[in-house]
């Protein structure tokens, strides 16, 4: 388990949120949806293949290219995270390539499972090359440096308060997609996570 022992000036961590287009629910855990509100109940697939690859990613990240993550949370319609890349400048690429990733995977998945018209929505006509391409993600993902240890302690509290707020589950040891048991309960089970120490 990594350890990170201080707030590097000159390497900060990133607190990054990453939102999926169009209001799609596709991380809510009864399947994905689209719906004008997050309580809005539909009975739908089951959302833990689409977490799964979120979660393949950034454990690939973290094993083999050194991504130090320190908290997460996969929300319906978003994730948050906590990160420090090797480098201090490969953060924009390290999202740019994690969301091109996932998008093939997830949209292969819908396809695989029937869901085309949902699918669909994250179609859009690139001009140049004349053909379809797929946006799965916000183009842009909203990167906050984390320069204090307070500031750190209240991006982690509320990465996993935000299932609570949500309705999802009433304590934050209950979500499955959050860095919280690793941290606090040490399972491992869905990821594991870095510990700063301080």
């Amino acid at each position: 388990m990594l350890k990170y022992r201080q707030l590097d000036p000159d390497h900060p961590i990133h607190f990054v949120t990453i939102n999926v287009e169009h209001n799609l629910e596709l991380l809510h855990p009864e399947g994905p949806r689209a719906v004008k509100s997050p309580r809005q109940r539909c009975d739908c697939m089951n959302a833990q293949p689409y977490c799964d690859i979120a979660i393949n990613a950034l454990n690939f990240y973290r094993q083999q290219l050194g991504l130090r993550i320190f908290g997460y949370v996969l929300m319906p319609t978003h994730l948050h995270g906590l990160f420090l890349p090797e480098q201090p400048d490969e953060m924009n690429a390290l999202i740019g390539d994690g969301k091109t990733w996932t998008t093939k995977k997830i949209i292969a998945l819908l396809r695989a499972e029937g869901y085309h018209q949902i699918a669909d929505r994250f179609r859009w006509r690139e001009p140049r090359r004349r053909q379809w391409l797929y946006h799965l993600w916000e183009f842009r993902a909203c990167d906050m440096d984390v320069w204090t240890k307070a500031v750190f302690e209240q991006k982690l509290r509320y990465i996993h308060e935000n299932p609570i707020r949500w309705g999802l589950c009433e304590l934050p040891e209950q979500y499955r997609y959050s860095s919280f048991r690793s941290l606090y309960m040490g399972d491992h089970s869905v990821m594991e996570v870095d510990i700063p120490e301080w």
